[in-house]
């Protein structure tokens, strides 16, 4: 009795809806030879439909049930169980509430199958019956009779009356028949006269019989051997003294185990009513958590990464419902999110050593792209992973303020050149780089000649165009690998990386001259500008930060008094 439910099921299941003729249903169970119909809405069970169901209806002489709706005939009250259920914890249902079928339903609530009593008992070790239990110690001595002559509608009454499964026909208590619940049944399928019929025309033969002396457990296997659900008991005359059902039989286990399984039922229910509410307690709790009190998103999921939960404001980072996530594998999260399958399936097998993963991943909405930042971390129950977790955390504002900040910090706001702090890093690091590669590299200053005079007779925002046009001009021209910033009002600097003697710097400064030498447009105004340019070489010139800008300085300042002289655009080299 270790198995569960759904160790011993069987797929099939036969269910009608509740508008279904009962006599069609009635000619189902009779050809499919079953003993109940459940009545099904959405796959729901709302009824069942028993043999003794009709034994009911034709007791209490109503002929024209076979006519009605099987909603109207049905029996309301259905038990029912789930696959994961004890065989023993199924059986305790049955021999509760006096019944033979359960319904197994699943965690959507619909109907699986159906478990009968027969079922139940077909799985169950007879050992447990007790080694002395006689028939006669659990044999019902109550027993039902019905005369050979009598109509079947009384007999049908009679098991009505009584909540009968079957009765016997005797003479003198001789038994001569018995009539069960799914002959009764056939009869009103068939439409029989229950009026004008007698029972000694339909009653099934032979009767198997049973002695009050015989083992229990005999009476068990006989009944399993003829599929039937019921023996009549007769002594040494043949005088039927009592019957013994299947039901009867549980009588005939060892006490100490049904008191067991009953202390287990128990304390299971009481266990299971406080863990209910401690769960119930807790989940409150953690729903209000998960939806109210953090930003961050939140998917749950088992241990093969399906998932089982995803919060409010997970939904809402990710732009996709609960409902189409549960219960699919969490890469439908990341999929066309810039996260590659394999990345992911390594983070899995880190995570199941006990470490953690993030990642990001993006998603567009309203043509911007959406920046998450996703932490994925195990599920342990002791040693044993029961799931994964990953914490979602929409960054986008948050790196969109660090890349303003960095920009404000590093790159000028007019021109959108590097600004004088980032120019002091490129410095540092390409002095370091130099040093330990023993490399040259280049210093080239540049000054515009009389910007002053265009801010007063043109206008600052005259100026600003100036600069902005100065700045485009000379970045198109340069390697990706140089530098080229502003560092003042109209002063710019370059580093030219690699660059090995002077004539390859001035090769360089000839070029950005040239560059710069036609005229700018300046909102109508035509504007010919010259400009100086200062040169100065590592490690020729200096090796340090100070010493280079300083000779280039001076450089620029020649090259400036040059210019005043010449009208030209001046390159000087320190």
């Amino acid at each position: 009795m270790k198995k569960r439910i759904k160790d011993i099921l069987q797929p099939e299941l036969f269910a009608v809806p509740p508008d279904t003729p009962a006599s069609l249903v009635m000619d189902i169970m009779r050809e499919k030879n079953i003993s109940c119909i459940v009545i099904t809405e959405d796959d729901k069970p709302i009824g069942i439909f028993t043999e003794r169901d009709i034994v009911r209806c034709i007791g209490r002489s109503d002929p024209d049930f076979a006519a009605c709706t099987i909603a109207l005939v049905m029996t309301r009250d259905v038990h029912s169980i789930t696959p994961e259920t004890m065989l023993y914890e199924a059986f305790s249902v049955l021999t509760e509430n006096h019944i033979r079928h359960l319904v197994v339903v699943g965690p959507d609530q619909k109907a699986l199958g159906v478990i009968t009593q027969s079922d139940l008992l077909d799985h169950f070790e007879y050992d447990y019956l007790e080694k002395g239990c006689t028939v006669g110690q659990i044999m019902n001595k109550g027993i039902v009779t019905a005369d050979p002559y009598d109509a079947v509608s009384r007999a049908a009454k009679a098991m009505a009356d009584g909540a009968l499964s079957f009765l016997i026909v005797c003479r003198q208590l001789q038994p001569l028949g018995v009539i069960t619940e799914r002959d009764m049944a056939r009869f009103a399928a068939e439409g029989m006269d229950l009026e004008s019929t007698m029972t000694q025309d339909v009653m099934s033969t032979p009767v198997q019989t049973a002695f009050a002396d015989q083992p229990a457990f005999k009476a068990a296997e006989k009944m399993h051997e003829y599929d039937i659900r019921h023996l009549v008991v007769v002594n040494g005359a043949g005088k039927a003294i009592g019957v013994v059902t299947q039901t009867d039989l549980v009588r005939g286990l060892e006490h100490t185990f049904i008191e067991t399984l009953r202390i287990v039922a128990r304390e299971q229910a009481d266990e299971l009513a406080k863990t209910r509410l401690q769960l119930a307690e807790k989940t409150l709790c953690l729903d209000a958590i998960l939806n109210s009190a953090i930003n961050a998103g939140i998917a749950i999921t088992d241990p093969e990464l399906r998932v089982c939960h995803l919060t409010h404001s997970a939904e809402f980072i990710l732009g996709i419902t609960a409902d189409e996530v549960v219960g699919k594998d969490i890469r439908t999260l990341v999929e066309h999110r810039n996260i590659p399958y394999g990345r992911l399936e390594q983070a899995v097998d880190r995570i199941k050593t006990g470490d953690t993963y993030t990642f990001t991943m993006q998603r567009r909405e309203n043509n911007l792209a959406r920046i998450i930042q996703a932490t994925l971390s195990g599920i342990f129950d002791h040693d044993t992973l029961a799931g994964f977790l990953l914490i979602l955390d929409d960054v986008t504002e948050k790196r969109i303020t660090e890349e303003t900040m960095h920009r404000l910090a590093y790159y000028d706001a007019l021109t959108g050149l590097a600004n004088r702090s980032m120019f002091s890093d490129k410095l540092k690091s390409e002095l370091a780089r130099s040093r330990r590669n023993d490399t040259p590299f280049a210093l080239l200053l540049i000054d515009v000649d009389n910007f002053r005079s265009v801010n007063t007779t043109l206008s600052h925002q005259a100026g600003d165009r100036l600069l902005r046009e100065i700045a485009r001009r000379i970045d198109g021209l340069l390697r990706e690998s140089d530098t080229v910033a502003r560092l003042g009002s109209d002063e710019f600097c370059i580093i030219l990386v690699s660059t090995g003697t002077t004539g390859d710097a001035l090769t360089v400064a000839n070029k950005i001259v040239k560059q710069l030498s036609p005229a700018y447009d300046l909102n109508g105004t035509t504007l010919a500008v010259n400009f100086s340019l200062g040169v100065a070489m590592y490690p020729m010139h200096g090796e340090d930060e100070e010493t280079l800008l300083r000779n280039a300085g001076m450089a620029i300042n020649q090259a400036k008094s040059e210019g005043k002289t010449n009208r030209e655009s001046n390159i000087v080299v320190a």
